[in-house]
This record gives C-alpha cells, sequence and structure tokens, in this order.
C-alpha cells in the first residue's frame, strides 16, 4: 500500500476557475486514515504543512481521464458538507493513464482494507442448540 501511495505523489498541475492553472505538489499520506492532499510545493509537503484540499480516500467518488483531453484527468469527491466537488488536473511527469490507474489502485485497496476490517470485527452467528 505504501509502495502504491507513493507513486500517488509528485508535481501536477491543478486548474482553477476561468482557466486558472498553477502547478501543485500531490500526495497520498496518512497512516490510519488515508488522505489525498495538494500542497502548493514539496518543500511545503517536506514541512508537513496542511494540504488545501486534504481529501479522506474513502470519500473519492471516482478518477477518470478527461476524454477530450489526452494529458487531462479529473478527480470527484464528496466533501465534509456532503456535496460533490471535482479536481481537474494535468500530468506534467508521466502519463494521464498512470495517474489514473494508480489513484484507481490505491482507492480499491483502501475500500478493500475497510471492508475486511468490519468483517474481521463481527462475530460469527452461533447456531442455537436445544441439546441438554
Amino acid at each position: 500500500m505504501e509502495h502504491l501511495a507513493k507513486a500517488c505523489s509528485g508535481q501536477i498541475d491543478l486548474f482553477g476557475s476561468w482557466g486558472s492553472k498553477q502547478t501543485v505538489y500531490v500526495a497520498i499520506h496518512g497512516i490510519r486514515k488515508y488522505q489525498f492532499g495538494v500542497w502548493k510545493d514539496k518543500a511545503e509537503f517536506d514541512r508537513g504543512a496542511k494540504a488545501n484540499p486534504d481529501i479522506d480516500l474513502l470519500k473519492i467518488i471516482s478518477v477518470q481521464p478527461d476524454p477530450n483531453r489526452s494529458e487531462v484527468f479529473v478527480l470527484n469527491y464528496r466533501d465534509d458538507m456532503k456535496l460533490n466537488r471535482r479536481l481537474t488536473f494535468r500530468r506534467i511527469d508521466r502519463t494521464r493513464d498512470v495517474w489514473v490507474d494508480m489513484f484507481q489502485m490505491v482507492i480499491k485497496m483502501v475500500h478493500e482494507q475497510k471492508d475486511n476490517k468490519r468483517k474481521a470485527h463481527q462475530q460469527p452467528q452461533v447456531p442455537y442448540s436445544t441439546s441438554t
């Protein structure tokens, strides 16, 4: 899991409102609860600054390639107010499909971990016995 999370980090362009664009640093971080964060740059991440936004991986709805732009992908998520949000990124250092595939794999693994923990905490049903 940690190797996949590291593969989901790096510099990338983030599109803002009205067509603005800025180069940011993104990474997946956390120990028990994995988050996807966006920082101004890697130095800010290394310093331990708070990400903006900082999204729980379990709240990411989808990561999809933009069908009209070969270098762009979209991350859809639900924020803390339960509103659907969207971040649009353009790749810099690796192909868009690598970014999309890595994010999808990490998100799938986090959901599987959650499901496995829930199943482990459920107590098995013991059949009722009337024998004396």
